[in-house]
């Protein structure tokens, strides 16, 4: 339940993916960062759940979307670097994800694990249908089903289910404790760092962009599109480089040392004037 000037964040998402996927691109990003504020609210309050960390994760890389799409370079940086500074073990993870870079057997698992995240609210909701229903069910069946004595008789069949509910929901929480020893995906973090790398590039700070690019190229060696922008980093380097040397041949060259000297000269007699 939420309070009268509280608003449901989830709510608030999937209304704004809805506008993106419309064209509203602005629309989108007014309400993914009210939805974001009311995240940050529920957590403010004590309530740091795993839910409200993932939505956070979710709703900043669609703000850095959005300043990407939107040429704001600066400002999509801003949003990666602040899902990397909540990252308290990132060189752990890191490591991690460089160790089982080769590791088709991973490879293959974590490629699951990133359909499972797609997938995951949908299957939430429709566990919490199916929680509903059973319930109902159980509802419905003790008040069918009374014993001689004229109390409820309790529905084996029905507790049965409730139980297999509950073995689930225990074996997915040992599952996750397992499964999921970092807070962040691979392909997630890949992701990130590729926009901070692009971003970078086109503001042309290409140390920091190169530091980027290597960090990917420790996760995935093969990844196209690091490769890719570290090809055209390389060449807008070269090109500047290029540049600067015809630039410093123009200054040290004799006609244009004389054009100096004579600008020079004709200063002087003004100020003499």
């Amino acid at each position: 339940m939420f309070l009268s000037e509280d608003q449901d964040p989830e709510e608030l998402k999937k209304e704004a993916n809805i506008k993106w996927s419309n064209g509203e691109f602005e629309s989108a990003n007014e309400l993914w960062k009210q939805a974001l504020k009311e995240c940050i609210k529920y957590s403010m309050r004590g309530y740091p759940t795993k839910k409200n960390r993932d939505m956070q994760l979710s709703l900043r890389m669609n703000l850095s979307l959005y300043h990407l799409k939107k040429k704001e370079y600066a400002e999509c940086i801003k949003q990666s670097d602040i899902i990397l500074e909540n990252i308290i073990n990132l060189n752990e993870t890191i490591n991690y994800y460089e160790k089982n870079n080769n590791n088709e057997e991973y490879e293959a698992q974590n490629e699951q694990n990133e359909k499972n995240e797609q997938n995951e609210q949908n299957e939430q909701n429709e566990k919490n249908e199916q929680n509903e229903k059973n319930e109902q069910n159980e509802k419905n069946e003790k008040n069918e089903r009374v014993s001689d004595s004229g109390s409820y008789s309790e529905d084996v069949e029905v507790n049965e289910i409730r139980q297999k509910n509950d073995k689930d929901n225990i074996d997915k929480t040992i599952k996750e404790s397992i499964s999921d020893p970092y807070i962040i995906s691979k392909n997630t973090l890949i992701k990130i760092l590729t926009r901070r790398a692009y971003s970078f590039l086109n503001l042309q700070e290409y140390d920091n962009c190169e530091k980027n690019l290597n960090l990917i190229k420790r996760i995935d060696g093969h990844n196209n599109d690091a490769l890719s922008l570290e090809y055209k980093m390389k060449n807008e380097i070269n090109d500047y480089k290029k540049k600067q040397k015809e630039l410093y041949k123009k200054m040290c060259s004799p006609v244009h040392s004389n054009i100096y000297i004579e600008k020079k000269k004709t200063d002087e007699k003004e100020r003499i004037v």
